[in-house]
């Protein structure tokens, strides 16, 4: 080979060898199996089975005006829908600061914060359509 062109092929070796090792380095979010995401660097159950168990159905309240349903506990989770202030939700576990949710009317899961949830002694409405809608589409304020 002459010169320029061994210059040239060894630089296009280089590209290929830096883009590899990049793509390498990324992370897989969008290579987990379906049920896990990806967190804290790896993918996990949606529902993690080490969760710390609450008691079997036990009924919280969302004092939040607009509280985001999470695919998995954690803020860099997918929101796959919002509940609404005075919602009532069953709790089934926690994690990281969030709790494992179910909506009653509706048999929607996810992961909500802790923080907005308080507990009641209020059961939930019999069927859907009764007061707030149970749940709606995730908003997305970037």
């Amino acid at each position: 080979m002459r010169p320029p062109m061994r210059h040239a092929f060894r630089s296009v070796l280089l590209l290929v060898a830096l883009v590899s090792v990049i793509c390498l380095a990324l992370p897989a979010a969008a290579q987990c199996p379906p049920g896990q995401a990806w967190f804290k660097g790896k993918c996990r159950p949606v529902f993690p089975e080490g969760s710390a168990p609450t008691p079997q159905g036990r009924m919280m309240v969302v004092t939040a005006t607009a509280l985001n349903m999470r695919s998995c506990p954690s803020l860099r989770c997918g929101v796959v829908g919002v509940l609404h202030n005075g919602q009532v939700v069953e709790v089934f576990g926690s994690d990281n600061g969030f709790s494992r949710v179910t909506v009653p009317d509706t048999g929607a899961t996810g992961w909500t914060s802790d923080r907005y949830l308080a507990p009641t002694r209020q059961s939930p409405a019999p069927g859907p359509g009764r007061g707030r809608p149970p749940l709606t589409e995730p908003r997305y304020d970037y």
